[in-house]
């Protein structure tokens, strides 16, 4: 039987964390292993594909030696979460930056008839893998993934069939963003009415580097065929709230990254719709609702079949932002516990973290408890035996020196569901801090300085606890350095 391909990859997206098996078939005796080699598409949506230069080897099975298996997650992995894509202000679909789509080429390694003892390769067949897109998405056997409750696949994180050339696959009945960040409950109606239980933790300020989004996969269909946003704003003063709607529709099946920040949403809206949304932010720049909601779904050409993205905690289909123009970091009001003003009690000041999440999306954290730093120095000193040649020139000094910021942290107070949530702070390997430059670049989108910048961080894991209250309420507290450390001069 000639090379064949028996056990394919039939999900459009694989975490690179759990295997990705692809098993061929070959009856020459003569075999004695399968090559592969990966091939990566060229960019976002091109169906193009070059090599990787990667080369694999697939091995016989102990069961069947006629069958040889490949595992692409070790392959695929290094070319996924980058962590590139928070750097830069949102572009709708970019997402598709930190994911990958690849495809492997097989083909025979065979024992050669005329020089006994040496291998060549048989190029004369060569079979195809399906293409698949890796994503840096983590499982765990607490997650149901499918409708038989498998956990090593992803389909729940996937907006539409994760396997769409399975024609009797059950989809889940829920589909999730990459995110478990618990967003509040909007209950959201025409006037919408806000009914919610809210920390301030996922508030934008206006000035805030605009970083913010929210990540889903999303996969067409021949029916589903139209990618739409809603957008939900409650402007400041009104009695009321507005809906509108827009159509963003990459042109293939990717990991999309829908912006938050108002500024990048009236942009967004402006260039695919031609006209001026208005609802956040006025021609001024000065900020308009003081929350808004958001809803991402596939429907059909008409509209009137679709398929809603589903938010974690309340199983509906709407996710709720706070917003605010506050000059002082944006201090949230009114306090969901004690009351007072600012999450931290009267005056209290904002620290806004990002990090890549456990789903392979990246989620903001808006810390109102204490923030310090403290500074650590170290170094060589050495004499100079030589006698100076006039006062004020030094005798003794600094061979080198070092010098460490360590920035202490404790959050306010935070219900169950977020302390676990941010757990996942601890194991994070993409961590950064919003921090105000003493210098910026004027932005030509919103008008405004671009101040507020990330600067990437590391968490001290050794000093991350969490401390629970009688009351089911938790305090987190870390420290962090600074990734690039403070340059200091020589002597």
């Amino acid at each position: 039987m000639p090379l064949s391909i028996t056990q394919n990859i039939y999900t459009l997206f694989n975490s690179v964390y759990r295997p990705i098996i692809v098993k061929a078939r070959d009856t020459d005796p003569g075999t004695a292993y399968l090559r592969g080699e990966l091939f990566m598409e060229t960019g976002p949506c091109s169906g193009t594909f070059a090599s990787t230069g990667v080369l694999m080897n697939g091995y016989s099975e102990r069961t069947d030696p006629d069958v040889f298996s490949f595992n692409f997650m070790e392959y695929v992995r290094h070319y996924v979460s980058k962590g590139i894509i928070p750097l830069f202000p949102p572009v709708w679909g970019s997402g598709s930056l930190d994911v990958a789509k690849f495809q492997v080429h097989i083909w025979s390694v065979k024992y050669s008839a005329v020089d006994v003892g040496t291998l060549y390769d048989d190029m004369s067949r060569v079979v195809r893998s399906k293409k698949f897109i890796a994503h840096g998405l983590v499982t765990s056997e607490t997650d149901g993934m499918d409708s038989q409750d498998f956990y090593n696949t992803m389909d729940r994180y996937v907006l539409g069939p994760n396997k769409p050339q399975v024609g009797f696959a059950v989809e889940p009945d829920t589909y999730l963003p990459c995110t478990n960040a618990p967003n509040r409950h909007t209950n959201i109606a025409t006037p919408f009415v806000v009914s919610r239980d809210y920390h301030g933790n996922q508030m934008i300020n206006l000035n805030d580097y605009f970083t913010d989004s929210l990540y889903f996969n999303f996969s067409y269909t021949t029916t589903y065929t139209r990618l739409i946003i809603v957008i939900a704003t409650f402007q400041i003063g009104a009695s009321s709230g507005s809906l509108n709607w827009f159509e963003v529709s990459p042109s293939c099946s990717t990991f999309f990254r829908q912006p938050l920040h108002p500024d990048m949403i009236e942009f967004q809206y402006l260039l695919s719709t031609g006209s001026v949304l208005g609802k956040l932010v006025d021609n001024s720049g000065n900020l308009k609702s003081s929350a808004f909601a958001i809803c991402p779904f596939l429907g059909n050409a008409s509209l009137s079949t679709q398929q809603f993205l589903t938010n974690v905690l309340e199983n509906d289909a709407w996710f709720w932002y706070d917003l605010s123009d506050e000059t002082n970091n944006g201090g949230c009001s009114p306090n969901a516990i004690s009351g007072q003003t600012g999450q931290g009690g009267e005056g209290a000041e904002r620290t806004k973290f990002l990090f890549k999440n456990m789903r392979g999306g990246y989620d903001f954290f808006n810390c109102y408890g204490t923030h310090t730093k403290e500074v650590t120095t170290g170094g060589t000193m050495y004499d100079n035996h030589k006698p100076s040649p006039m006062r004020g020139l030094h005798s003794r000094k600094h061979l080198w020196k070092t010098r460490e910021d360590v920035y202490s942290v404790t959050t306010q107070a935070l219900p169950i569901e977020e302390t676990i949530w941010l757990e996942q702070l601890l194991t994070s390997p993409q961590v950064w801090v919003q921090k105000e430059l003493t210098d910026a670049m004027f932005n030509w989108v919103s008008g405004r300085s671009m101040r507020e910048r990330i600067i990437a961080i590391n968490i001290d894991m050794e000093t991350f606890a969490v401390h629970t209250t009688e009351d089911r309420f938790s305090y987190i507290s870390f420290k962090y350095k600074l990734s690039e450390p403070i340059s200091t001069q020589k002597g």
